[in-house]
């Protein structure tokens, strides 16, 4: 479901985005646990279709880049991080260049 957000949001589907937000959550509080890794994903997808000001989302974007980094190596969020790698895609965006090169850098 994630996944899906980020491709709207890369597609400029905000409507999409924040509606599937909406869901997530009330799925994520029907099963009555939500991991940091989610808490952050929706609280930066909420202040992210909040801004119409590139500089603030780049701002978000590190503030964020910053939250994951810090519950990355927890045993009980790394699940989420060996699906999706959503530290190589926020970098790939703040420093503009391709996720692939960053992927692969990530990797090394």
């Amino acid at each position: 479901m994630i996944l899906n957000v980020m491709c709207h949001y890369e597609l400029g589907n905000f409507e999409y985005v924040e509606s599937s937000m909406r869901s997530i959550y009330r799925f994520l509080v029907k099963l009555k646990k939500i991991y940091a890794f989610e808490k952050s994903l929706i609280s930066f997808f909420r202040k992210l279709l909040k801004q119409n000001n590139l500089t603030d989302l780049t701002h978000f974007m590190e503030e964020f880049r910053s939250d994951l980094m810090k519950i990355e190596n927890d045993l009980y969020e790394q699940t989420a991080f060996e699906y999706l790698d959503l530290i190589s895609w926020l970098t790939a965006k703040i420093e503009n260049r391709s996720f692939k090169e960053v992927f692969i850098s990530r990797l090394k």
